[in-house]
């Protein structure tokens, strides 16, 4: 049949090529065992497909009650009880990690101040002078814990690049886009690159420990996803 129907332009399946074929019709009692057993065969699948969305539903579920015992610190109990809390040391006291960020934070920004008077600085600066108040923590944590807003642990928020990305990686930047993060890891088998300007490049050129964050998409389910960035992946940039 395919013989039949290539052209010089295209492909297209007429009734006189499909007519003249002969087909092997068996019995009706033969065809009726057919149907059965693809019927039959049929609703085997259909059950398979409801167990695997049980299935999933039941592993998305796992995931957040592993996740929320993660946050309140009940999967790390008996690792504190070996490892006490030492007031002051930034490893195992996170008041002591708080101030210690606070200082690099703000004498990063001071720096960048001095360095830029007359320019803005890109990205939106998240200060929170005012703590979390009880009414907001939704459940207690371990002694050497504390509550933060992520504002006073993070410089800022900045959208990536808007510019057109192509396979070319003769262009002097290779970019993270959606598809390489949305598994939750840095996938960079389908890369792609585009030329920015040299003061682009450095506002977006990676660092290790950055967090990249998908902030839109069509797909709900990625929306909010993110990747803490190696650091194999430094210098690389990231789209918008």
């Amino acid at each position: 049949l395919q013989k039949q129907v290539k052209g010089g332009i295209k492909t297209e399946i007429k009734p006189k090529h499909l007519l003249p074929l002969e087909i092997s019709i068996p019995e009706l009692q033969t065809q009726q065992e057919i149907v059965k057993k693809i019927s039959l065969q049929l609703k085997k699948t259909e059950q398979l497909y409801v167990e695997i969305e049980s299935q999933k539903n039941y592993i998305k579920q796992l995931r957040q009650n592993i996740l929320q015992e993660a946050i309140e610190g009940k999967l790390t109990a008996e690792w504190r009880k070996q490892n006490p809390v030492q007031k002051g040391n930034p490893d195992y006291d996170a008041e002591a990690l708080f101030e210690q960020i606070q200082k690099e934070k703000y004498h990063t920004d001071s720096v960048l101040l001095t360095q830029n008077q007359d320019k803005k600085k890109k990205g939106k600066s998240l200060d929170f002078p005012y703590p979390c108040d009880n009414e907001e923590k939704p459940f207690a944590i371990p002694d050497g814990w504390k509550w933060v807003r992520l504002g006073e642990i993070i410089d800022s928020i900045v959208y990536g690049t808007s510019e057109k990305c192509s396979y070319d990686d003769r262009q002097n930047s290779a970019i993270l886009r959606i598809p390489n993060i949305s598994s939750g890891i840095i996938d960079a088998t389908d890369l792609k690159y585009t030329n920015l300007s040299k003061t682009e490049k450095n506002e977006l050129s990676l660092r290790e420990n950055d967090v990249l964050v998908i902030r839109s998409n069509g797909s709900p389910e990625i929306v909010g996803k993110m990747v803490n960035v190696p650091k194999d992946y430094e210098n690389y940039c990231y789209a918008g």
